[in-house]
């Protein structure tokens, strides 16, 4: 059983899509298994004080993804 993302796809790799060049595509498949994609789509109506507001969304979308980079390094070692 797998332990994080990047084993995943690497048994993946090797027991589902069987490449000729098992090693080589099962580190990349893991590789590429181990990535975040993150969209946030962020909308506000009626601030009083635009930039404010602005200021304090990007202060918590920034602990959102350092929490997220954080939690992420200590699961995929």
């Amino acid at each position: 059983m797998a332990k994080n993302a990047i084993e995943a796809g690497q048994i993946v790799s090797r027991h589902i899509e069987r490449p000729k060049l098992v090693e080589l595509e099962a580190r990349k498949r893991g590789e590429l298994a181990a990535q975040i994609h993150q969209t946030t789509h962020i909308t506000v109506d009626g601030a009083a004080d635009p930039r404010a507001t602005a200021s304090a969304i990007s202060d918590a979308q920034r602990g959102v993804n350092n929490d997220i980079v954080r939690n992420y390094k200590t699961t995929a070692r």
